[in-house]
C-alpha cells in the first residue's frame, strides 16, 4: 500500500545532501515511482522548496544560508 497515492497534500522533510556532500534533489528520479507528481513541498536543513506550476521553486532559505549554497 502506498500512502502517497490519494494524499491531498504531501510534504517531504529530508537532508539536502547525501553523506558525500552531493545534492539529493535531482532533475530526474532514478528509482521507480509509486506516485508521480504528488509532492507539494520539500523542506531541508537549508531551504524550503515548493512545486509551483510543475517546477521546483525556492521559497525560503534558512537564516545564514545563501541561495548559492542551495
Amino acid at each position: 500500500m502506498d500512502l502517497a497515492v490519494g494524499a491531498r497534500k504531501l510534504l517531504v522533510a529530508m537532508t539536502h545532501c547525501n553523506k558525500q556532500g552531493e545534492p539529493k534533489i535531482l532533475p530526474e528520479c532514478s528509482l521507480p515511482l509509486t506516485a508521480a507528481a504528488v509532492v507539494g513541498v520539500v523542506v531541508t536543513e537549508l531551504a524550503v522548496l515548493r512545486f509551483i506550476a510543475g517546477r521546483l521553486t525556492l521559497v525560503r532559505t534558512l537564516p545564514g544560508v545563501s541561495t548559492s549554497e542551495v
